[in-house]
């Protein structure tokens, strides 16, 4: 309500909202737009990249060492959509802020929005002496260190149960639809980011990507995406 806001507003210059690389671009987008509406003042951050081991490049000879050209390549980095959050932090904060660079400076409010399958690479980006914020808002999946300390804690949705998009490491962007349907209880992260921003109605993804199609051109043709069904892949030229 209006009562909320107006302590957003107050604390803004101390408060930060972060943006997991399990979001979709279409909730990022969404969130950090509401965000930045309550207050430009509000900082929006990307969440911990969970990483596992070095990349791993393929062919290889009989003893386990790389042979170029690489054919193929097993990332370190397991997470499906860092680059689109990082495409919306920018255009949206103008610079991408780690979750590391904001753990201990003297926050009031942090808004969480997870969905980490695995909450022990959310729990090792935080360390032991950290001070929490006053207010933590946290939407995930699993208890945390982070909903250990949390106010509020909502529900996420997995990648199995939302529409959206997301863009992998060479910047292909690649369209899905939910297989699953949450249970009813559960309010998705793109309609709690409606929600915050005030916006009447059920969350529609088609509507979301029509905003991206302005804000990225890159993304326009996501825009056209008709078909529940389809997946459609856009190649995106990341700077």
């Amino acid at each position: 309500g209006g009562g909320g806001k107006k302590v957003v507003t107050a604390t803004a210059k101390r408060a930060v909202v972060v943006l997991s690389p399990f979001l979709t671009t279409e909730e990022a987008y969404q969130l950090g737009k509401a965000a930045k509406a309550l207050s430009a003042d509000l900082r929006l951050v990307l969440g911990p990249v969970p990483k596992v081991g070095e990349d791993d490049h393929y062919p290889k000879n009989m003893r386990g060492e790389h042979v170029p050209p690489t054919k193929f390549t097993i990332h370190a980095e397991k997470c499906p959509n860092r680059a689109g959050v990082e495409l919306v932090l920018k255009k949206l904060q103008g610079e991408v802020l780690s979750f590391e660079s904001v753990l201990h400076q003297d926050l009031t409010v942090m808004w969480f929005a997870g969905g980490y399958p695995n909450p022990e690479a959310l729990n090792s980006a935080i360390p032991e002496n950290w001070k929490a914020p006053t207010v933590v808002i946290v939407q995930d999946l699993f208890q945390s260190k982070l909903t250990a300390v949390a106010k509020y804690v909502f529900p996420a949705t997995t990648v199995f149960e939302k529409d959206g998009s997301y863009i992998n490491y060479a910047g292909v962007t690649q369209s899905f639809t939910k297989t699953v349907k949450p249970t009813a209880e559960i309010r998705s992260e793109l309609q709690l980011a409606m929600d915050l921003a005030g916006t009447r109605g059920l969350a529609q993804v088609s509507a979301v990507r029509t905003e991206l199609a302005k804000d990225f051109p890159a993304l326009a043709e996501l825009a056209t995406i008709k078909t529940p069904t389809l997946t459609k892949k856009v190649e995106l030229a990341l700077v």
